[in-house]
């Protein structure tokens, strides 16, 4: 099994979420769960904004690159010629 970044983040997080809830828990002995509800909103929220930021770069990096539009576009025909070979159609 392969780490990718993803799986690394997950796994961060995991591992923070547990810490935080067996070390540095305030409300173990009072019955107030609302805390522990906002536990999974935590991280989607978290994992959203990495998700945006990967998104975010990727996009810019793809931006910087100086008269690399055209050979792409000329990549994409050249696909989309082999395809309609194989008989693909595209509306």
């Amino acid at each position: 099994m392969q780490l990718t970044k993803g799986k690394i983040v997950v796994i961060i997080l995991l591992f923070s979420t547990i810490l935080w809830i067996y070390k540095f828990d305030k409300y173990k002995k009072s019955d107030s769960l609302h805390k522990w509800i906002l536990i999974p909103l935590y991280l989607i929220f978290t994992l959203g904004i990495y998700a945006l930021a990967s998104i975010s770069i990727s996009i810019y990096n793809v931006n910087i690159i100086p008269n690399d539009q055209n050979t792409l576009l000329e990549e994409l025909d050249n696909i989309k010629r082999k395809l309609q070979m194989k008989n693909f159609t595209f509306t």
